[in-house]
């Protein structure tokens, strides 16, 4: 039986960036199922790699969700300074863009993916794949990891399985499974960052439609969730950054809320309205403030009939286009799949797991990090940036002798 100081399961961006930062003294393997390492990586950003964001360690958490605060001590150790020496190290520069994500000079996935397995390989780890694992038992001295090809032994093992999302790279959650036999709790996962799906969808004759607004979903602990940005409708519902970071809370039967103007814009057309003489339709005036076609959907739902003059609009309609433009209520009919997911929802369960070192507080020896727990971020490269904190944090507490 081959045997390692540590063994990685999964060749993900947490089991990738966990290789990259292995000191030499440590025998590394690293063991994974497809036939080729970091296949999810390549798509990320669409294909350019977004794969962090700026923020303090205090800003950053609020991006995460009820379990954010998970990464404080995580985040207070690692940063883009430390994953842009990383990068520089093989010559990958990263830059920033104006709303604070990063990227790579060339906006090349494959230049980050490169130069992760050019440093793994420099420190000698060892990358396996097509090698499926089946089981992780507890030894005497360790670990045995079995594949279909065999066992292999180690110190330590850290598994960085990944999610259920984007199955067609081979994500099929079986960190859960691992997890679960050495006794741990699995939250229950769902699909997250994913396109909601409406009931008597409003827009559904508009695909394609993008627009600014926010939109608001009530929360178990009491209050509501809300989020500004862009969307897109979709054939089934809406899409977009602000739809797909809001989609952690929505399950079927959720009712959101939609602000397609918020109060000052909606003063500010509910005044160009009611001016004397206002002599445009009514739909040129809302199209200041909304693309065309979504104007005169809003328009139509208000009964307001084509041609409407502005100066012609009665109260009752005005009132009706006030509650249709600033807190249109959809109900949500479910939520796209895993293969609409750019990530998993739930995990493993975070109590049971060392903030500060990502080891399982129930069988020493076993570390988890990236998408495996039960953590997800928003839109903008805050997945990968967890993903590469809590490898960072794994890997400097199973260095240390």
């Amino acid at each position: 039986m081959e045997k390692y100081d540590l063994i990685i399961i999964g060749a993900g961006a947490a089991g990738l960036y966990s290789a990259a930062c292995a000191p030499p003294d440590l025998r590394v393997l690293v063991l994974e199922k497809s036939p080729s390492p970091g296949r999810k990586l390549l798509l990320t950003g669409g294909g350019r790699c977004n794969l962090a964001h700026s923020g303090e360690p205090g800003e950053l958490i609020d991006h995460y969700g009820w379990n954010g605060r998970f990464l404080r001590k995580a985040f207070h150790r690692f940063g883009i300074e430390q994953l842009t020496v990383l990068m520089a190290r093989c010559g990958v520069k990263l830059y920033e863009d104006d709303s604070g994500r990063f990227y790579p000079v060339g906006d090349r996935a494959a230049d980050v993916l490169s130069a992760l397995l050019s440093l793994a390989g420099s420190s000698g780890v060892v990358i396996r794949c097509s090698m499926k694992v089946t089981g992780i038992s507890e030894e005497s001295e360790g670990f045995s990891v079995v594949t279909q090809d065999g066992a292999f032994s180690a110190g330590s093992v850290l598994i960085t399985t990944g999610g259920r999302s984007y199955t067609i790279t081979g994500s099929s959650g079986d960190g859960y499974d691992f997890a679960a036999r050495l006794g741990h709790n699995i939250v229950p996962q769902r699909p997250a960052l994913v396109p909601i799906h409406l009931q008597n969808h409003p827009f559904r004759g508009l695909p394609g439609i993008a627009f600014k607004g926010s939109i608001c979903v009530p929360v178990p602990a009491g209050g509501t969730q809300c989020c500004r940005g862009e969307f897109l409708v979709t054939d089934k519902g809406l899409s977009g950054p602000a739809m797909l970071n809001i989609s952690r809370h929505v399950l079927q039967g959720t009712v959101l809320k939609l602000e397609l103007l918020g109060r000052d814009d909606f003063a500010v057309f509910q005044e160009s309205v009611t001016a004397p003489g206002m002599k445009p339709e009514l739909k040129t005036v809302l199209s200041r403030f909304l693309p065309g076609r979504l104007a005169a959907s809003v328009l139509a739902m208000a009964d307001c009939p084509p041609g409407l003059r502005a100066a012609e609009t009665s109260r009752s309609r005005l009132e009706a286009l006030h509650s249709l433009l600033t807190g249109m209520e959809l109900t949500a009919l479910g939520t796209g799949g895993y293969n609409e997911a750019f990530v998993t929802a739930g995990g493993i369960d975070l109590r049971q797991v060392n903030p500060a070192t990502m080891e399982s507080l129930l069988v020493p020896g076993v570390y988890f990090a990236g998408e495996v727990l039960d953590i997800d971020g928003d839109c903008g490269g805050y997945n990968l940036l967890a993903a590469f904190a809590t490898a960072s944090a794994a890997v400097s507490s199973i260095a240390k002798p």
